[in-house]
């Protein structure tokens, strides 16, 4: 379990390290919840993607996330879930979501959101 993150600059690396349960590893992860209590997430973490290559569900609610990139959600093809609510979102970019193949869920009430392009 990762407790704390601050990600408060663009392309910023996190630590992402910590112990597994017997017998797992990174690829075993697939859901990430990065909790407001102990975090701020200006940014999406530039290393969660590549880390866990088999997320299915992620959870940045509330943790004053503000840009999302065309980039930003890269390496996601098996991401089925995606919450992203409470953030202060402006801008949508035309191809944000376009390498996320699996996307089934995609929850981005309760922004700032002014243009989807």
């Amino acid at each position: 379990m990762i407790t704390d993150i601050s990600v408060n600059v663009k392309d910023q690396e996190v630590d992402l390290s910590g112990e597994h349960l017997d017998g797992l590893s990174n690829n075993d992860v697939v859901f990430l919840w990065i909790y407001r209590l102990y975090s701020i997430a200006h940014f999406f973490p530039k290393n969660v993607l590549t880390t866990f290559t088999n997320l299915k569900f992620i959870n940045l609610n509330d943790v004053q996330f503000k840009l999302i990139e065309e980039e930003t959600f890269f390496n996601c093809s098996k991401l089925e879930d995606l919450s992203l609510s409470f953030n202060l979102i402006e801008n949508i970019p035309a191809k944000a979501f376009s390498n996320c193949q699996g996307l089934k869920k995609l929850f981005l009430d309760n922004n700032k959101i002014e243009s989807i392009e």
